[in-house]
């Protein structure tokens, strides 16, 4: 039940408030949305279950990253090292600042001035900030208040859940006849829907980055991937039904904050409500990526893929600082160089490339066939219909490869060079006072008798 609830606390944030203007945005039609959400919730059981035999498998933390340098070898697991450490981990956090920032705004007209969505960009970076700082200097904070962050986003969905259908009770259904009408299906419009679905359904990978930490995995992974995600997925038709039913296609796609268009409507006096508890929910969105993200960087570094200091902790607070502060760098370049659109669908692209490296064979076939070739299909779709993006993402992957030769694969490095980047990292340690997990547990071993000889004097 632990595993169940990390799964849904993690899928359950900034997607279902956003992602319902995309998806409906490509296909144009209330039916063809349903399908489409539909069958992201179908085809991330599916990839789950092919994760949950690689999880049992190799019995390792860190995820799709450990599965594929045991299967590929040193080069294409760093490979898939550099794309989550610049792409899967920070690109959720700039785009869920942005959805948090868009929320908050909305109750402040005034901000409309401000050129290029600038006021949105500022504030999402002020709370990337926060969040960084609250989970470097103290994580049980972060997850105390993960706890608030969570039922403010489920009590949002209840809410409109239970309004969609008193709407639908009353006889007002319109807009769920004719329900496909006006539909637009090619392959485009099916990659970059199921890529803005398939934004919402993310995190369904993320308990096998911390597999080592979970009893009797061969049992509770399996368990705990399927009841979370069936849970989500009937969450989220609910959601869309009752977003579909209050509001026609046009509006949701003219809307760049659904829920709110959706209180507007329904909620009266009380719509002021629908933004707090989105921006709270997002806001914990954040917070969770944040205190799992750190976890990957750990086991790359253990691998010898990434610098040393990035497995390092905070010597005072036990906190992963090294690898926080890192990745509020990458989320905050992200944030202000590029539209939530665009990091959705270079998430989604990244994500499905690293997809079709993951599939195993041992359980029933055409699962991970059916999920190989759905991701191939998806990569091909979008390469062919978008290239510019495609070879853009493309692109930057390949950098890796000189990346991994010259700091990787080389391993006689000058004796220069290695004085030099041994002292940054003595002169990193001291500047931000952080040590090595390994340092720290060998400390606190030798101590624990001291403080047992104390206990006992007194």
């Amino acid at each position: 039940m632990h595993g169940v609830a990390v799964i849904v606390g993690i899928i359950i944030g900034s997607g279902i408030f956003l992602s319902p203007v995309g998806v409906i945005r490509e296909v144009k039609s209330v039916g063809a949305s349903l399908c489409i959400w539909a069958a992201s919730g179908v085809f991330s059981i599916l990839g789950a279950l092919c994760y949950a035999e690689l999880g049992v498998a190799i019995p390792k933390s860190g995820g799709e990253y450990i599965y594929i340098k045991e299967a590929f070898g040193p080069l294409i697991g760093f490979l898939t090292l550099w794309t989550i450490f610049f792409m899967v981990c920070a690109v959720p956090t700039a785009a869920s600042a942005l959805i948090f920032a868009e929320y908050v705004l909305r109750g402040f007209p005034e901000t409309a001035c401000m050129p290029d969505g600038w006021a949105a960009k500022l504030l999402g970076a002020c709370a990337i900030s926060l969040l960084t700082a609250i989970n470097c200097i103290n994580v049980k904070w972060a997850a105390k208040t993960q706890i608030i962050f969570t039922g403010c986003k489920l009590l949002a969905l209840v809410i409109i859940i239970i309004l969609g259908f008193i709407h639908v009770g009353k006889g007002y259904s319109n807009n769920l006849q004719d329900a496909f009408e006006g539909s637009d299906i090619n392959g485009k419009t099916l990659a970059f829907g199921f890529y803005a679905g398939f934004w919402a359904y993310g995190g369904w990978n993320y308990l096998n980055f911390l597999i080592e930490e979970l009893q009797n995995p061969y049992r509770n992974l399996p368990l705990a991937i399927v009841i979370s995600i069936t849970i989500v997925t009937a969450v989220y038709l609910l959601a869309n039904v009752a977003y579909a039913a209050v509001l026609s296609p046009e509006q949701i796609i003219s809307s760049n904050a659904v829920a709110i268009t959706f209180a507007n409507d329904k909620m009266g006096p009380a719509a002021f409500l629908m933004p707090l508890f989105v921006a709270i929910s997002v806001f914990g969105a954040i917070n969770g990526g944040t205190m799992s993200i750190s976890r990957v960087f750990y086991v790359g570094a253990r691998e010898g893929q990434l610098p040393e200091f990035l497995a390092m902790i905070s010597y005072k607070q036990l906190t992963p600082l090294p690898s926080l502060i890192v990745m509020l760098i990458i989320s905050l370049a992200l944030l202000f160089l590029a539209d939530i659109w665009t990091l959705i669908n270079l998430l989604g692209f990244a994500f499905n490339i690293i997809l079709t490296l993951t599939m195993p064979i041992k359980i029933p076939l055409p699962i991970p066939v059916f999920v190989l070739l759905w991701c191939f299909g998806l990569v091909a779709m979008t390469i062919y219909q978008a290239p510019e993006q495609s070879l853009k993402c493309l692109g930057f992957i390949a950098v890796g490869i000189p990346v991994y030769f010259l700091c990787v694969a080389w391993e006689r490095k000058p004796a220069s060079f290695q004085r030099r980047y041994h002292g940054l990292t003595l002169a990193l340690q001291k500047v931000f006072m952080v040590v090595t997990g390994e340092t720290q547990a060998d400390e606190d071993q030798e101590a624990a008798p001291k403080e047992d000889a104390a206990i006992k004097s007194e």
